[in-house]
């Protein structure tokens, strides 16, 4: 996972590129690679996330998430029920 960066940083990296007059801004190492070799990573990734989601749907792990979704929204929308209310 790349790491978080900091508002200057961000900042420096952004103001370089311009300077340099880059047409694509890719802070850190993780992102420059990911900007140079998505379209190659980008079938295996998704082939990956697909599978993924095969097996999560198989496993019928999928019901328990359901129903803490459900809660979830509940409580969203309860909160905002209360929210307007005041």
């Amino acid at each position: 996972m790349a790491p978080t960066w900091s508002v200057d940083r961000m900042a420096e990296t952004i103001l370089r590129g311009i300077e340099t007059d880059r047409s694509e801004i890719a802070p850190g190492f993780q992102m420059r690679m990911l900007l140079r070799f998505g379209s190659v990573l980008k079938p295996l990734l998704f082939r990956h996330f697909d599978r993924l989601i095969a097996r999560f749907w198989r496993t019928g792990a999928n019901e328990s998430i359901e129903i803490g979704m459900v809660r979830i929204l509940i409580d969203a929308m309860i909160g905002r029920c209360k929210m307007k209310a005041l």
